[in-house]
Order: C-alpha cells, then structure tokens, then sequence
C-alpha cells in the first residue's frame, strides 16, 4: 500500500523540462553568455573582429621587439567583452620562459582593437585564442582560423 500511494504521489507530481538554449536565455557582457550559447553561434553570431591597420603579428613584433630565444611556442588565450574590452588573458600553453610569456600577456592587455561579437543581434563576451611560434628570433602569430605556418614548424 505505501508503494501505491507513494507511486500516485510521484506521477501526481509534474515534472517539466527546460530548454537550455532559448530566447532571452542569455545577457550581453554576462561572462559565459558566449560561451553557454556556443553551439548556435555560427548561425546567429559574428565573431569580432580585429581593427588595427597593422596585422596582429606585426603589431606584437613591434611591440615585444627583439627575441633572444629562438624555436618556442606560445598559445594565449583572452576574453573580449561585448565594450570591445580585454580581461582574464592567460597563457595557455607557455613558451618555456616566463619573463616571454609575461611580456605576451602585458601586450594583450593593451591590444584593443576589436569590435565585439555579437549573438543574436546583441553584443557578446567571446574568448579568442591567438597561436604563436618563434623561429629565427622572429615571432609568427595568428589565429586558431589562420594560424601561422612556423607554428607546426616549431617543436
């Protein structure tokens, strides 16, 4: 008898499920507001893009200036706010060099020439990765899309 009755209860009891992915689901500059969305985001996203005349290796090789090691890698990662802002840059995988891989991290946090994404029409957070090799005391830099050949080049 106490199992029928506690069987009435459960299937008395309505159980509803929730969409994940919905309308008005998410919140511009919310932190994971890209991130939550992802699966979706090439059919109603615009990923951000870079606005600087010079091309982000050029921009990082000026800005670092001249490498005294040579055959590294670097992998970074940075999140863009939907102000076109730069926060949390870390690096992802180091370049064995500690004062490098600082001097990558300080660069990126002024590197500011972005339009932010947007999701929906509406402005997102979205994290970038940039991939980068050293190879004959030059730096090759680029993205996960257009990532630099010395980068496969480099152990």
């Amino acid at each position: 008898m106490r199992i029928l009755t506690l069987l009435a209860m459960l299937l008395s009891l309505s159980v509803t499920g929730q969409e994940i992915f919905t309308q008005g689901d998410y919140d511009a500059c919310r932190p994971d507001s890209i991130f939550k969305n992802s699966p979706f985001f090439k059919e109603k996203g615009v990923a951000p893009k870079y606005t600087n005349s010079k091309t982000i290796q050029d921009y990082f090789r000026d800005k670092i200036g001249k490498i005294k090691t040579d055959n590294r890698k670097i992998v970074f990662k940075f999140v863009l706010t939907c102000e076109g802002e730069i926060t949390d840059a870390w690096v992802f995988k180091s370049t064995g060099n500690e004062t490098m891989d600082q001097q990558f991290i300080d660069e990126i946090k002024n590197f500011n020439f972005w339009t932010p994404a947007t999701f929906d029409s509406r402005q997102v957070d979205f994290e970038l990765t940039l991939l980068g090799a050293i190879k004959k005391k030059k730096i090759y830099l680029g993205s996960q899309m257009n990532t630099p050949k010395e980068f496969f080049e480099v152990n």
